[in-house]
């Protein structure tokens, strides 16, 4: 089962990693997303470029999300943090 589907057209994480990411420029979190053979998902800032074409998906099981919140011993924590 499908949780979540993330494309971001730009990179969130600049400057110190205590800092976390920039606040959201557009709609990340999708219901559906196009997948382009070569290009990639469109919308993601990777997409169509040249550099990234051998570049993955990332892809999480939400056991380990909710393993890791277990193991941390808070409470439900947002896929989309990850």
């Amino acid at each position: 089962m499908i949780v979540m589907l993330t494309a971001s057209p730009v990179q969130r994480y600049e400057g110190r990693p205590a800092d976390g990411p920039s606040d959201p420029i557009g709609r990340e979190q999708h219901g559906s997303v196009e997948v382009r053979a070569g290009l990639g998902i469109v919308g993601d800032r990777y997409f169509g470029h040249r550099a990234h074409i051998t570049s993955s998906v990332t892809v999480r099981a939400a056991e380990s999300v909710e393993h890791v919140a277990s193991a941390l011993g808070v409470g439900p924590l947002d896929p989309a943090l990850f």
